[in-house]
């Protein structure tokens, strides 16, 4: 899955040997899924990704834990910065990679957008201008206009840091606009998708 600390100290510790068993008795046709450094990692790299190929005796194939914001923490933010720092030669490093949306499904593919013109251009992906495109290619160009100016709010800061008034000033700027986009960021400032911890026991 990971090999980030907070699983062993959430599940405690796995078996010695755990993955190098795993990877030498699955049979070679089913893949095995792979969040990378983290459970939501910011970042791929070759010297990883091989080191876990090796255990597995396979190539992993990526579960991307981005845009999701379905945790405690992180429901407090909209992620709808471009993916960034997944190279184009992880199409050689894995067996396939997916991601994992936003309880937002319309606000989630303004970033999912992006990630195919990363592996498309490789060296010559520029994130921001992905997002540009991909915002265009969602939102009229009014909510597109308004999205790109307010990205680092809902990207950045979180609800619980948006005063009162912000909070207001947002839902009236975006309640005006009749677009699932917008309707789903109002849904995200009246606290619509928070974490509910019941979701975990139910």
């Amino acid at each position: 899955y990971s090999f980030d600390p907070i699983l062993e100290e959430l599940f405690g510790k796995r078996p010695d040997d755990y993955w190098e068993k795993l990877g030498s008795e699955l049979p070679r046709k089913i893949d095995i899924f792979w969040t990378g450094d983290r459970v939501c990692s910011d970042q791929y790299n070759h010297d990883s990704l091989k080191i876990i190929a090796d255990l597995f005796q396979r190539k992993p194939f990526i579960w991307d834990n981005y845009p999701v914001n379905d945790g405690r923490l992180s429901s407090q933010f909209l992620h709808l910065a471009p993916f960034q720092n997944r190279p184009q030669q992880m199409a050689q490093w894995c067996s396939g990679h997916a991601v994992n949306p936003m309880n937002a499904s319309h606000l989630s593919k303004i970033p999912l957008l992006t990630l195919p013109d990363s592996y498309r251009l490789g060296a010559e992906y520029e994130a921001f201008g992905a997002l540009s495109s991909a915002l265009t290619r969602i939102c009229s160009a009014e909510l597109a206009e308004k999205l790109a100016k307010d990205i680092d709010i809902f990207q950045c800061q979180g609800l619980d840091k948006l005063s009162v008034d912000k909070q207001q000033a947002l839902l009236n700027r975006y309640q005006a606009i009749d677009e699932p986009c917008a309707k789903e960021i109002c849904q995200w400032l009246r606290g619509h998708f928070r974490f509910d911890p019941a979701c975990l026991t139910g």
